[in-house]
């Protein structure tokens, strides 16, 4: 029905058009308005942090879910601007996604395991890259922006997954370095440089925080370490923090060996309570494919029957059965290695696949403010 109804015969005189005007100027108005407030909300989301709690798939700051919810706005369906710049291309397996997960010996663990996940859609090639004892804070040891710049140029990824910070944690325990305001300025303008070299091209990049320690000295440094990490992404618009250390942590936000999932314990560390078991990689891979796939709908795309290996650079070190004392209770079958026929990478296959199925409120990831 239109703004105002006349009779058959009555003509609209000059007061009924001027109420016209007015009313579509304050509609107009109103729709600006509404388009201002909507790219501000934007603004707000899209560098949050992500984190775990609540629904099945990642959702953004300022949406409501529903325990059940399969509706609610996800990294591809927030707004047009959400939409161009976390939007992936469509995939193919003759063109698939790259992807790079790169960082410290938990890398080793983490890589595999998501390599295994996105590799088996058929749509995604994995790389991955993991460094022993290595970190943002002694580029004497391992010079992480070096040879990130190198990698980046060398596999040009789309998406990138680093995962750091436990050696510098654990450092900053041992060194009795003084975390003051000058070390955390420090440390991140470190972080600063390493993201503006992953994010170079407009890539997006998940920076996964270290997970918690069992050794409490330790455990105060890293906590140090994930918050200026954290609040460094948080000015980055392609980033997202990943924060393992919630992932990871009991209820009450300590330290645990084990977690309840799905009605099973299941032991995600190793004895030395830094390193993950295989279980551990594959909850910790499970959480970060949801993101991944929420972006780029790799499970919407899969091909079945055309998988892809993960691609292990040459150098780094697959974090397993062996390379620290294991779980009490190991729980997943070993990963296997195998050479490719590049003389430069190996390709890394793990014999069992996650299960994709839902999973409880702790283990689902989420955008938060």
């Amino acid at each position: 029905m239109p703004a105002f109804s006349y009779g058959t015969h009555a003509q609209p005189n000059r007061r009924h058009l001027r109420r016209q005007r007015v009313r579509r100027r304050l509609q107009r108005t109103l729709a600006i308005v509404l388009g201002t407030a909507l790219g501000a909300c934007f603004v707000l989301i899209a560098t949050d942090t992500v984190r775990f709690g609540g629904g099945d798939r990642p959702s953004l700051a300022g949406t409501v879910e529903t325990p059940s919810s399969t509706s609610s706005a996800s990294i591809t369906t927030a707004a047009p601007e959400a939409q161009t710049r976390h939007r992936c291309r469509t995939l193919d397996p003759t063109d698939p996604l790259a992807l790079w997960v790169g960082g410290d010996s938990l890398a080793g663990s983490l890589g595999p395991a998501l390599g295994t996940l996105a590799g088996a859609s058929g749509v995604v090639q994995p790389y991955w890259d993991s460094r022993v004892s290595s970190g943002l804070s002694n580029p004497g040891f391992f010079d992480w922006p070096t040879h990130a710049t190198s990698e980046m140029t060398r596999l040009s990824p789309e998406i990138v997954v680093f995962i750091i910070g436990a050696n510098d944690g654990t450092g900053i325990a041992g060194s009795g370095a003084d975390t003051s305001s000058a070390w955390k300025s420090t440390y991140a303008q470190n972080v600063e440089k390493m993201l503006n070299i992953l994010e170079e091209g407009d890539r997006t990049v998940y920076w996964v925080g270290s997970p918690i320690l069992k050794d409490l000295k330790s455990n105060e440094g890293v906590q140090v370490v994930d918050e200026v990490a954290s609040e460094v992404v948080k000015r980055h618009p392609n980033a997202h923090y990943v924060d393992a250390y919630k992932l990871f942590s009991d209820s009450a936000g300590k330290y645990t060996s084990s977690l309840t999932i799905d009605g099973k314990t299941v032991y995600l560390r190793t004895d030395d309570g830094i390193h993950l078991t295989p279980d551990g990689g594959d909850y910790l891979a499970r959480a970060v494919f949801k993101l991944i796939d929420a972006q780029c709908r790799v499970r919407e795309q899969s091909v079945t029957g055309q998988a892809k290996q993960a691609i292990q650079t040459q150098g780094s070190t697959l974090v397993g059965p062996g390379f620290s004392p294991t779980s009490t209770t190991p729980t997943s079958t070993p990963s296997s290695t195998t050479t490719s026929s590049s003389s430069t990478t190996t390709s890394t296959t793990r014999l069992s696949l996650p299960n994709l199925g839902p999973q409880s409120p702790a283990q689902s990831p989420s955008l938060s403010p």
